[in-house]
């Protein structure tokens, strides 16, 4: 492992004398093709969720489900246009070819009542949402024993590293004293708040929160809906590495896990170069997928936590920082930091132990093979938590 890690370190500092040695075999990641059924007339039966009503902004049971034909897999990013204040959008991969469904989540508020058309991008069916006027707001309590909700009903898979779908519910008991309409939020902890809206009759009856956030970490965690009881969520370990472990980052605003064979290194290589500490995977939203992420950082003294800037050939024995991105696996050509330009790409090590290493990062990576700096792919909202 140790002899691995130092070919990669080389390689990625010194790009050019290794990629004689390695051969590119296909680019970046494909992009899905797909239309959707009854496109460009009408959704062919589309399936609308959640309440929508004027002034009252849209939660996570907010979706519209609609069937599509993959012709080729890939990735996909599909958005509405924004009518009414609100707009409708879905990210992820297809790794399966024929028909399948393609859930697209609400944002924005309504900002009147009516019938409002809707189409993903430029080629899609188009759709109906109706808004209805805006309501009295309900009152109503929440059916608790010393502040802890009274039996809720917990439903779905709640695993580290994976985003929550409509699957994922929990109904609370509560009694509604004033019919009306409502919207719920709970607290943000571990990467995820759990929301609800819609319109209460009065008398007993229950309320179902969802959420389409991924969580952080595995363990147990509390939420409180605002003025309400509090309620456990356990979230599982990711299956990709043991309890707590995940890698994870948007690549050009898709959002891709890397949980599978995820490892930390923490390595005092020989010949001079600085210690470094590196979180590794391959994908794992995609089964057999071989695309690989390497997160990486070096410090002369020793690696401790902070802020560290992507390295050059002028800072490649200081502190500083290697993300390499091998979209056809590892050691293929890949995308990485450059060692050409000081670009703005940072890791921030948030969390540093004997067992475990935690994480940021973010910036832009640039296609290697041949040095070019034009073709790149923007990195957001990356982060990881490994063991040792």
């Amino acid at each position: 492992m140790k002899t691995k890690f130092y070919y990669f370190l080389f390689c990625s500092i010194l790009f050019i004398s290794c990629q004689k040695e390695v051969n590119f075999n296909g680019g970046i990641v494909a992009t899905a093709e797909f239309t959707f059924a009854g496109a460009p007339s009408a959704c062919t039966l589309p399936s609308i969720s959640g309440t929508y009503m004027e002034g009252t902004t849209l939660v996570a049971n907010n979706t519209v489900t609609s069937s599509v034909i993959v012709t080729k897999l890939g990735s996909y990013n599909i958005s509405t246009q924004t009518t009414n204040g609100i707009r409708f959008s879905a990210t992820g991969t297809f790794s399966a070819l024929g028909s399948q469904s393609i859930i697209l989540i609400g944002s924005g508020k309504p900002v009147a009542a009516g019938s409002f058309s809707f189409t993903p991008g430029t080629t899609g069916c188009s759709f109906s949402i109706t808004v209805v006027a805006a309501a009295p707001a309900a009152t109503f309590t929440y059916n608790n024993t010393a502040g802890v909700c009274s039996t809720p009903a917990i439903t779905g898979i709640f695993t580290a590293g994976t985003a929550l779908t409509a699957a994922n519910t929990i109904k609370l008991n509560v009694n509604v004293g004033t019919a009306g309409s409502y919207s719920i939020n709970t607290n943000t902890i571990n990467g995820v708040t759990f929301s609800g809206s819609g319109m209460f009759s009065a008398g007993a009856q229950t309320v179902t929160l969802t959420s389409t956030n991924i969580p952080a970490a595995a363990g147990s965690f509390n939420y409180t809906p605002t003025g309400g009881c509090s309620f456990p969520i356990t979230y599982a370990p990711t299956s990709g590495g043991g309890s707590t472990d995940f890698l994870k980052c948007k690549i050009s605003g898709v959002l891709t896990n890397f949980n599978t064979n995820l490892q930390a290194l923490s390595v005092i290589p020989p010949g001079g170069f600085p210690p470094n500490v590196t979180a590794k995977g391959k994908i794992s939203d995609t089964p057999g997928g071989p695309q690989e992420l390497w997160v990486s950082v070096q410090n002369p003294g020793s690696v401790n936590s902070g802020v560290y800037s992507n390295l050059t050939f002028s800072t490649m024995l200081d502190r500083g920082a290697l993300v390499s991105f091998y979209p056809t696996g590892f050691p293929n050509i890949y995308f990485g930091t450059s060692v050409f330009t000081a670009n703005t790409f940072t890791v921030n090590i948030t969390s540093l132990s004997a067992t475990r290493v935690e994480g940021n990062f973010s910036g832009t990576i640039y296609d290697q093979n041949g040095g070019s700096l034009t073709d790149k792919k923007e990195i957001t909202e990356g982060s990881f938590s490994v063991r040792f």
